[in-house]
This record gives structure tokens, sequence and C-alpha cells, in this order.
């Protein structure tokens, strides 16, 4: 009996340390499921600063654009409105606070398909915010948040961004606090492209040459020319007989252009760029030039101005005329409606001017 007893005694404590030791494993894999977590839940991503092209005053410039993420930012006359073109489509976002009185910069961050756009307005004794995160199907306005520095902190341009699970931090410099912004609570930037390109171009009326010298004809990352034919055709859809001021400034670019190319100034252009720059500059300026310069002359410089093609006749008819209409010609008139046309009228041009119609 006394045996019988040892050996219950025994089993009962082969099973007691049995549970310790499976108690001690489910411990352990649920800290060590609990410190993955912790890893996952810690774990922050960092997103890189990409240079901006912006045209204009450094501290005020009236556009900015990456290339390399086909992205472009305008900034309206008033200082009230941002005009977003990105994968042609066109978001505009109406700001209930100027940004034009004491400056302001943009900056742009990147990880992989995500970008953050920065708009930093100067103010008298800080800086005020304004913040959007953009992703491959949408433009969103995280917020603005405004600091407030002495003399000694200042904000260093070093700025960095990073994100943990669905919120964006800025990282400040000089023991300022961080900026921080949720992405669900961001508001959505509609697309309305024609509102968009309304209030862009309406916006810049008084000073057409920052539509057309840097929005209309643009390059992408791998160099190639890309148009924008959207522009193109609101002139040709909001010109009048009077009202012709993005018809002339966008002649006067393109006369340059050729002028540069010719004359071996520095173009960006290759032969093939200039041509198709001509052709869908053309087809937009010279119909119109057409139809109304002889019912307001003195809007149209007496008909020297606002015609493309006859410049090409007139001063380059020799060679690069030549030229230009065997490379319509090959490319199908790049199936523009109005550029063949346009070719035989620019044809009777003289020097004195365009035929009387």
């Amino acid at each position: 009996m006394k045996k019988f007893t040892n050996i219950i005694t025994l089993l009962f404590l082969f099973q007691l340390t049995g549970c310790r030791e499976s108690d001690s494993n489910i411990k352990k894999d649920s800290n060590q499921k609990n410190y993955g977590n912790t890893i996952k839940i810690l774990k922050s991503i960092i997103f890189h600063q990409e240079p901006l092209k912006c045209l204009g005053n450094q501290y005020s410039a009236f556009s900015c654009f990456d290339e390399k993420k086909n992205l472009s930012i305008s900034f309206s006359s008033d200082a009230k409105t941002i005009s977003f073109l990105q994968n042609k489509n066109n978001y505009t976002h109406k700001l209930d606070n100027s940004f034009g009185d004491l400056g302001y910069q943009t900056y742009l961050f990147v990880n992989n398909k995500e970008e953050i756009i920065l708009l930093d307005i100067f103010l008298e004794n800080g800086h005020l915010y304004n913040v959007y995160y953009i992703d491959s199907i949408s433009i969103k306005f995280l917020g603005k948040k405004e600091i407030v520095f002495n003399e000694e902190q200042g904000v260093s341009n070093n700025l960095k961004v990073q994100r943990k699970e669905n919120t964006i931090t800025i990282l400040l410099k000089n023991s300022l606090e961080n900026l921080q912004f949720n992405i669900d609570q961001a508001k959505n930037i509609s697309i309305d492209n024609t509102a968009s390109i309304t209030k862009l171009m309406d916006a810049n009326i008084d000073t057409p040459e920052k539509i057309v010298n840097y929005l209309i004809f643009k390059k992408e990352k791998n160099n190639k020319l890309i148009i924008d034919e959207s522009i193109l055709n609101y002139i040709q859809t909001h010109t009048t007989e009077t009202q012709n001021k993005y018809v002339l400034a966008l002649d006067k670019y393109v006369t340059n252009e050729i002028r540069k190319y010719k004359d071996g100034d520095k173009s960006e252009w290759n032969k093939e760029e200039i041509m198709k720059i001509i052709a869908y500059a053309s087809n937009t300026t010279d119909p119109l030039f057409k139809k109304y310069w002889i019912k307001s002359p003195e809007n149209w410089h007496n008909g020297k101005w606002g015609n493309i093609l006859s410049f090409c006749s007139l001063v380059y008819q020799d060679s690069f005329w030549k030229e230009l209409l065997t490379e319509f010609d090959k490319n199908n008139y790049y199936n523009l409606p109005n550029l063949e046309e346009m070719t035989q009228y620019a044809s009777e041009f003289d020097k004195i001017g365009p035929p009387e119609n």
C-alpha cells in the first residue's frame, strides 16, 4: 500500500510540473506575440524630401511642380486658393486664411506612392502649416496648425515627416512641439476639372505668361514632352475678339521658343518636340486669330500678333517652314482638327499682314 501511495504521489508531481511548463510556454508564446505586436505598433515610416521646382519669387511662388511625380501646384493671385494637378486630375482647395502677406514655401515629402505636401505660411511670430496627404487615388487636407516661437528657437528648414499607423507627424527642431495629423480625419479634396481650370485661368488673366510659359508644355520624369490640352481647350472656348490675352501670350511664348531653337540659344526642346509644340499651339491660336482679328484689329495689333504659323512661314520660309510641313504631314497633322487648314491660311500671309479673310 505504501508503494502504491508513492507511485500516486510521483504521478501527481509529474502532472503538476507539466502544467507549469505548459503554462510557462503559453505565457512565453503570449509574450512573444505581444512583443511582436509592440514592434509592429512602434514601427514608423520615414518620408524623404523630394525637391520641388518653383516658379516666381522664392517665398511667393505662383507654381511648383515635381516632374517625377507628375504633380503641379498653383497658387492663386489672391493668395487664398491652391490648385493641384496630378495624373491629369485637377483639385482645388480654398483656404480660410490668406497665404500671401509675408510669404510662404512649399515642401514635398515622399514614401513610395504616398506624398505629403507642406505649405509653410510665414507669420510675424511663427509659422502656419497647411498639410496635404496624397495617395494613388486622392488628395486629402490633413489640417493646419500654427506654431509660435521666440527668436532663440526659430524653425529649421530641415523638416522631417514620418507616419506611424494612421498618424502623420511633422518633426520640428529646436525643442518645438511636433505636429500630428490623423489621416482618417482628413478632408477629401474633390476632383472638379472644369471648375479648377476656370479658377486657375481666371486668377491669372492679367498675368497669362504664368500659365502659357510653364503649365502647358512640360517634360515628364523620363524627359518626354507632355501637353496639357485642358488649358488649350480653355483658351479655345473662352477667347473673344477683345479678350485674347492668353492667345497673345501663347503666340509670344511659342515664337520665342522657335527663335531659341533656330538660333541655338540653349533650347530645351529637340526638333520633334518644338514642331509638336507649334502644332498644338497654332491649332489653338491661329483659328481664333482668323475669326476675330478683323472684327477688332486694335486688340490683335492690326493682325501682327496671334498667328504662329504665319510667323514660321514668313521668317523661316526657306528651310524650317518646309521641314515643319513635312513633319506635320508625316504625323497626320497630329489628328488636330484645325492644323491643316491653318497651314494653308498661313501661306496666304505676306510681310504687310494677313489676308482680308
